[in-house]
């Protein structure tokens, strides 16, 4: 669509959305000379992302991309959860979900209270994603590297307040601009489980452990796995490689604090788990999602090389500061989650060799890898 065919509303809607833009560059600046906290800038960013998506989709009446390929599925299960079964799967209704419906559950209770359609939760759900995960972001890390402040100098060097305010802005940066609108839970869920695997490994490395410490990551790992488990398991592939490097002394405390992890994070998960692995033994995987191979899988992927350009740049210089830092335990936990995706793409070739299965072998690629390198570019200009 050339300008000659926008209207003066659709003129009028884009020159807002520019003001927002600049508006985040005046609250920046602004910010700097006030010296203000880091939370009014990543709360004002976030307002001012979600009002510029709003004002993106306000006329249109369907999703983003018109109900076209996953925003069909979305629409569907916010429809199932509002106005149908909270434990009914959004095609096979007399199933259980096999989807994880934690974000979907969360944004279907107001749906069914004011009686919105899916399009329109869709649309609120990526609107308080652009509006929270700014400042989420920041709490998160602020929370966990103040509650290991007295190791500070068993562990050197750990990030700081201008690391966590830059990991939501590099993620926005790195992440393909369309990705928060198509999969707002997938981002959220990324984020949190790249947080939660490294502060994990990092609790385990310098022995930090406590009966509280534990039902935190219980907790919030089961809320990871019921809102996208697949980052996760690909969390378990860095975990397990990261027992590489635990003296032989430690690996019984290593291995069974995560075996008691995980048995708790499965528990927590049993909303979601329990009717599914109930299902499957009446009718096995009838409502399961269905194994397809995209041509993506085939790649050998470097993001950080991919794109001759300036996001190519600060990818390369994150992916410089895992290298340069990976000594340290926090850095190589992130390093070993960028391994992880290559290990999770071999073995998606190797299973379509043998048994003609892919494994979404593509997935780690969509946006899981630019969010620990966004971390890791963090830590380096920080430093």
């Amino acid at each position: 669509m050339g300008l000659d065919t926008l209207s003066l509303h659709d003129i009028e809607l884009i020159l807002m959305i520019k003001l927002c833009l600049v508006g985040f560059f005046l609250l920046g600046i602004v910010s700097l000379w006030r010296k203000w906290h880091p939370m009014v800038f990543l709360i004002g960013t976030g307002i001012l992302v979600c009002v510029s998506y709003l004002l993106l989709v306000n006329d249109l009446g369907l999703t983003f991309w018109g109900l076209r390929g996953d925003e069909v599925t979305l629409v569907a299960m916010f429809e199932m959860f509002a106005h149908g079964s909270f434990f009914s799967d959004f095609a096979f209704p007399e199933l259980v979900p096999w989807y994880p419906p934690l974000f979907f559950w969360f944004f279907a209770i107001p749906g069914r209270i004011f009686n919105w359609n899916g399009v329109l939760m869709v649309k609120a759900s990526v609107a308080a994603t652009f509006l929270v995960f700014p400042a989420f972001v920041y709490l998160v890390q602020a929370w966990y590297w103040k509650s290991v402040k007295s190791y500070k100098k068993q562990m050197r060097i750990t990030p700081g307040k201008i690391a966590w305010m830059l990991v939501p802005l590099l993620t926005f940066v790195f992440t393909d601009w369309d990705a928060f609108i198509l999969k707002p839970y997938e981002i959220l869920a990324a984020a949190g489980s790249v947080m939660w695997i490294a502060y994990l490994l990092n609790d385990l490395h310098h022995n930090i452990w406590s009966k509280k410490r534990l039902a935190v990551y219980a907790v919030s790992g089961g809320v990871l796995f019921m809102t996208y488990y697949l980052w996760l398991i690909f969390g378990a592939i860095a975990v397990a490689c990261s027992g590489l490097f635990v003296p032989k002394k430690q690996q019984w405390k290593f291995y069974s604090r995560l075996i008691i992890l995980a048995v708790l994070t499965l528990l927590v998960a049993i909303p979601y788990l329990g009717p599914l692995v109930a299902l499957y033994h009446q009718t096995g995987t009838e409502n399961w999602a269905v194994a397809f191979m995209s041509m993506r899988g085939l790649a050998l992927y470097a993001a950080m090389i991919q794109w001759f350009s300036w996001r190519g740049i600060l990818l390369l210089l994150g992916f410089i500061a895992l290298i340069w830092y990976r000594k340290n335990v926090y850095m190589r936990s992130l390093l070993l989650l960028f391994i992880a995706g290559h290990i999770w793409q071999v073995m998606g070739w190797t299973t379509i060799l043998l048994f003609t299965a892919p494994l979404q072998e593509f997935k780690p690629f969509d946006f899981y890898h630019f969010m620990f390198l966004a971390f890791a570019l963090a830590f380096g200009i920080e430093r």
